[in-house]
C-alpha cells in the first residue's frame, strides 16, 4: 500500500538542553515516491539571510510524489539569530557559526548546535549550503564549490554549482592543511559528499524575485541535475568561472567606506575602499590582491579588525 503524503513528509523540532539555553531548530524530511539519492539543504546558518531561508522553506512544500529519493532540509539553523535579527554570528555566545562544521557535541552552545545539524545532515549524498545576503552586506549572485582532490566529488560539486545557474561560479582551492572544518558544504565535500554554497541578496531583504527565480529555481535545477525531479536543467545564462574566493580584510576596528560595488570587475592593486581607525584616526586603503570580481562587501559603517570587508572572486 502506498504511503500517504503525511507519512512521506516528516516535520520535526530538533531540541537539546545546553547549559547556555535550549537548542532547537526545525527539520523537514520528505521521502519521495520513487527511490533515489538523499539531498541535504541547510539555510539560515546566518539567521538574517532571509532569501536562503525562505527558498529552503518553500522547497519543503514539494509534492513527495514528484521526488525520487529523499529530501532533508534545515530551513533555519541559527534560530537565535533569526528571532533576534542578528547578523553573522550566533548571538548566544558570539561564535562564528559558519566556520564550525562539523561542530562538537560537548562544546559551546554554537558548537553543539552545529554538531546536531551535522548529525542529521552528514549522511546525505549531496549537500547545499544556502545563504542570502545578511543585513550588513550586499552580494552579487554566485555559487561556490570546494576543491578536495577527489575527482568524483569535485566533478559532481562543480556540476551542481553549474546547475544552480548563477552569473559566477567560484572554485575554492583545497585547504593547505588537513583542516576539515568550515561551512556545511565544505565539511561535507571534505568527507566525500559533493556540496556547494549559493549566495545572493542584500541587507536581509525579502526579495521575491531572488527567492523564486534564483535560489528556489537553483535548488530545483540541482535536483533535476541529480535526477531527483523530472525535467531538464533550466539554463538562462553562461556562468563566468572564478578561480578562488579571497577575503579583503580590515586592518582596524573602525569606519569603512567602500568605493566599488558588488558584481564590479576590479584589477590588482585597485583601491576598493578606505578604513579609518575609530580610536586613532589612522587611515588605510584596502586594495585588490588580484584581478577579480567583487562578490560582496560590507555596506554598514562599522568594520572589525581582521574581519572581511569585501569578498572577491579572482579572475
Amino acid at each position: 500500500m502506498q504511503k500517504g503524503v503525511i507519512e512521506m513528509r516528516k516535520v520535526e523540532t530538533i531540541e537539546k538542553k545546553h547549559s547556555d539555553g535550549m537548542i532547537r531548530f526545525p527539520y523537514v524530511e520528505i521521502e519521495g515516491k520513487e527511490p533515489g539519492p538523499t539531498f541535504g539543504v541547510v539555510a539560515g546558518v546566518h539567521g538574517s539571510e532571509y532569501i536562503g531561508i525562505e527558498a529552503a522553506r518553500r522547497l519543503t512544500d514539494l509534492d513527495p510524489d514528484s521526488i525520487r529519493g529523499t529530501l532533508k532540509v534545515v530551513p533555519v539553523v541559527n534560530v537565535p539569530a533569526f528571532l533576534k535579527k542578528s547578523i553573522a554570528i550566533c548571538p548566544v555566545d558570539g561564535a562564528p557559526i559558519g566556520k564550525l562544521f562539523p561542530g562538537d557535541a560537548g562544546g559551546s552552545y554554537t558548537e553543539t548546535l552545529v554538531s546536531m545539524v551535522w548529525d542529521l545532515m552528514k549522511d546525505v549524498d549531496y549537500a547545499v549550503d544556502l545563504h542570502g545576503g545578511d543585513m550588513h552586506e550586499t552580494l552579487t549572485a554566485y555559487s561556490q564549490w570546494p576543491m578536495t582532490g577527489d575527482k568524483n566529488t569535485d566533478e559532481v560539486s562543480k556540476g551542481m554549482a553549474e546547475a544552480f545557474d548563477m552569473p559566477f561560479i567560484v572554485a575554492k582551492p583545497e585547504p593547505e592543511d588537513d583542516d576539515k572544518t568550515g561551512s556545511y558544504y565544505e565539511a561535507a565535500a571534505y568527507r566525500g559528499i559533493p556540496g556547494i554554497l549559493a549566495e545572493v541578496g542584500s541587507h536581509g531583504e525579502v526579495d521575491e524575485e531572488l527567492i523564486a527565480y534564483t535560489h528556489y529555481r537553483g535548488l530545483t535545477n540541482v535536483m533535476k541535475y541529480l535526477g531527483m525531479l523530472e525535467g531538464e536543467v533550466e539554463r538562462k545564462r553562461t556562468s563566468i568561472p572564478l578561480t578562488n574566493f579571497v577575503a579583503a580584510i580590515s586592518p582596524f576596528d573602525g569606519y569603512f567606506y567602500p568605493v566599488v560595488e558588488a558584481g564590479q570587475t576590479v584589477w590588482e592593486d585597485q583601491i576598493l575602499g578606505e578604513v579609518i581607525d575609530m580610536f586613532t584616526g589612522e587611515r588605510a586603503s584596502i586594495t585588490a590582491p588580484a584581478d577579480a570580481v567583487v562578490l560582496g562587501l560590507v555596506t554598514s559603517l562599522p568594520v572589525e579588525k581582521d574581519q572581511l570587508a569585501l569578498g572577491l572572486g579572482t579572475l
